[in-house]
């Protein structure tokens, strides 16, 4: 069993390498029954995202702000739009979900072909602010867009011309993103992102940098300088969980990514996801996952 993480830094921010080092596009079809919980834990990148559900569905978090943690789901078909650094999550609803993406930086439009119409064609998009764009099934300029996601993540990289196919997708997605921006009302563009949002950033980051060690509720507020009522009050608020619950969930999906990836022994792993004893994290692992940790090896 070969259990999937994303890649990410100690600020949360997904490390994405692109295949092709003259287009720097990157594109997948992942299938969620391989990750833990068949869930991508809160993060972020400095690219633009795009996804579509290929089957099943899909439940995204966009954390913007307390008041805007906006909940989306999608089902077959739908797709949707992130903006660069924006912090979210994706869970998948049912067991065989498959989800189409595609992400690219901003600097994809640094290219000098787009030097004369950047301003009034491409940084629109970029300077809307918008906290994420739906894409539904029903109107044209939608599917126009999910189909051609799902066209260019069907690309292997040898077709003629591949480098030239890439730019011509990429372009025609942005033209029509660009075109349903006018039919979007102000209030829907814009959405700062929020302290509450930049304090869960920072927590975060001290639990994903510190899981490893024995951590507390008052450290982790402690990195953002808030006190602890306001800690629970922030992880209550866009993540549903309390602080150590959310640091469980975590130490567990480490765990089990060693667990089927590397021949270090349970005690070891234990150790270094920041359980106590490895007979307490027996316990913890057959609470949340149902088996032992020496069985969901196997």
């Amino acid at each position: 069993m070969e259990v999937k993480m994303l890649e990410l830094q100690n600020d949360l921010r997904e490390r994405i390498s692109h295949r092709n080092q003259y287009i720097p596009v990157t594109t997948c079809v992942d299938h969620f029954d391989d990750y833990f919980n068949r869930t991508w834990e809160c993060h972020w990148h400095e690219e633009v995202e795009f996804s579509v559900v290929l089957k099943g569905s899909v439940e995204y978090i966009i954390f913007s702000s307390e008041k805007n943690t906006t909940t989306v789901t999608l089902h077959h078909g739908e797709g949707i739009y992130v903006p660069s650094g924006k912090l979210h999550s994706v869970r998948a609803l049912q067991e065989g979900t498959i989800l189409a993406g595609l992400v690219f930086p901003i600097s994809f439009f640094e290219l000098t072909i787009f030097d004369n119409f950047y301003f009034n064609n491409i940084s629109k998009v970029f300077d809307s602010h918008f906290p994420f764009i739906y894409l539904n099934t029903e109107e044209s300029i939608d599917i126009s867009i999910t189909e051609s996601i799902i066209e260019i993540c069907g690309l292997t990289g040898t077709e003629t011309g591949f480098e030239l196919y890439c730019i011509e997708l990429v372009s025609r997605i942005w033209r029509l993103l660009t075109s349903k921006m006018n039919h979007l009302t102000e209030k829907t563009m814009f959405c700062e992102e929020s302290i509450q949002t930049q304090y869960m950033k920072a927590m975060l980051t001290f639990i994903h940098s510190n899981y490893g060690k024995c951590i507390t509720v008052e450290e982790i507020a402690k990195h953002s300088g808030i006190s602890r009522t306001e800690c629970f009050r922030c992880f209550k608020k866009f993540l549903k969980k309390t602080p150590m619950e959310y640091t469980t969930s975590y130490r567990l999906s480490m765990a089990t990514m060693l667990l089927t990836s590397t021949s270090r022994t349970i005690k070891d792993i234990s150790s270094s996801c920041g359980f106590s004893t490895p007979e307490y994290f027996g316990k913890v692992f057959k609470k949340y996952l149902g088996t032992t940790p020496g069985q969901y090896r196997k």
